[in-house]
């Protein structure tokens, strides 16, 4: 992929998230205020607990979809191979999932909703296949334009439900969300998509698993904050306050994407060449760090008017942690970028074990963070672990381990 390609790419790419980032925001800002403070909060963890279930809704196969699409010699399966097994997995686990959600409220208050949470969950499974798919033929506009429309049309139907049903929960929300997705599908992803078939994908299964545990790790990494801080005993106002600062993490990697999506295919095939590979490895990781401290500088100057501006006045109290929450932001974007190297050289067992390495750390850090200095201590725990895991990427990622890399494999 050439230079211009890639640039073209990233900009398609861009725009797109950009605009996905708007639509998001704004309805995140506008569930912030229908839902109010403490069934935000709710919200918010029950959102992030099903991201985590997504993880084992998705196997890992979206990822080997975009990573065998690209048609390098050798690869494990071909694409729409793979696909087929992908949507296997979403439909069987999806439906497994709900289905314990639907008789676990004795053990979780949020386990209905968990459940309908789920099925939103799923068909972001299938999005993500066909979007796989779209990067993998290098149709990045294209892509760009479907992820786009699945988030207008669910968007529209949220507002619509919770504004015809004022009193109305998150599973409300959940099922418009889906419901939006589920007629997007239906409509434009047809010819992306194939038929289910869990059988097809044998002989990648065991790539799609490791790819699935490195998908698992990362979410927790991303999005464990929030189930952390419920367990630990965090007050509801605190939970509120913590949800809507993590929001503009969110946005930020959402803003983000672009590059990464990108970058897996440009690794790819830059990977013959581990000189080559290691002066795009580290150009990336450099211009994702410097784009990161800017993001910091930006919410630590702008802190308390941009968290009234978006979440109202209720959400005030938020701004003083805003600076400590976004210490995330530089190690987590050099990491970005880094995984994407690492998933292209397909040392996917290796990258899935230490990101759970990581994780783990992220429990002890943030725990111990949370006891001695509340949510700031919490969130700088959280920055802390994510900092570890970039340090240890960086450091597999040279030229001579490249090398010695490649003789071994």
């Amino acid at each position: 992929m050439s230079g211009a390609g890639a640039l073209r790419a990233m900009a398609a790419q861009g725009a797109g998230a950009a605009a996905c980032a708007l639509v998001s925001f704004a309805l995140v800002a506008w569930l912030a205020r229908a839902l109010g403070a403490e069934q935000f909060g709710a919200y918010v963890v029950v959102l992030n607990a099903a991201i985590l279930a997504g993880v084992l809704i998705e196997g890992g196969w979206p990822t080997l979809v975009y990573r065998e699409s690209v048609g390098r010699p050798g690869r494990v399966v071909r694409g729409d191979t793979a696909c087929a097994a992908g949507m296997a997995n979403v439909l069987i686990v999806g439906a497994i999932l709900a289905g314990i959600g639907l008789t676990g409220n004795w053990a979780w208050k949020h386990a209905p909703t968990f459940s309908v949470a789920v099925l939103c969950l799923s068909l972001v499974g299938v999005m993500n296949l066909a979007s796989a798919r779209m990067r993998g033929a290098g149709r990045f506009e294209l892509e760009a334009g479907w992820q786009f429309g699945g988030r207008v049309v669910s968007a529209i139907l949220i507002v619509a439900a919770l504004t015809t049903l004022p009193a109305a929960g998150s599973a409300v929300v959940f099922a418009a969300w889906a419901a939006g997705l589920l007629l997007w599908v239906a409509f434009f992803g047809r010819s992306w998509l194939v038929r289910p078939n869990f059988a097809a994908g044998r002989q990648a299964r065991r790539s799609a698993f490791a790819l699935m545990l490195l998908a698992g790790a990362s979410i927790f990494l991303l999005r464990a904050d929030m189930v952390l801080l419920e367990l630990f005993g965090a007050e509801p106002v605190t939970l509120s306050a913590y949800a809507a600062v993590t929001r503009f993490v969110e946005a930020a990697v959402l803003l983000f994407a672009p590059l990464t999506n990108v970058l897996l295919r440009v690794f790819r095939l830059a990977a013959a060449d581990s000189a080559r590979f290691g002066r795009e490895v580290a150009g990336w990781a450099a211009l994702a760090g410097v784009l990161a401290m800017l993001g910091w500088a930006a919410g630590w100057l702008l802190a308390e008017p941009i968290v009234v501006l978006v979440f109202g006045e209720g959400f005030r109290q938020a701004h003083a942690l805003i600076p400590w929450v976004l210490l995330v932001l530089p190690p987590l974007f050099v990491s970005l970028v880094l995984i994407q190297a690492w998933i292209a050289l397909e040392r996917d067992r290796q990258l899935a074990l230490a990101l759970w390495a990581c994780a783990a750390a992220m429990v002890g850090f943030a725990a111990v963070g949370w006891w001695g200095h509340g949510a700031k201590g919490f969130a700088a725990g959280v920055a802390l672990a994510h900092a570890v895991l970039a340090v240890a990427l960086a450091g597999g990622i040279s030229v001579r381990r490249l090398k010695a890399m490649k003789s071994r494999g």
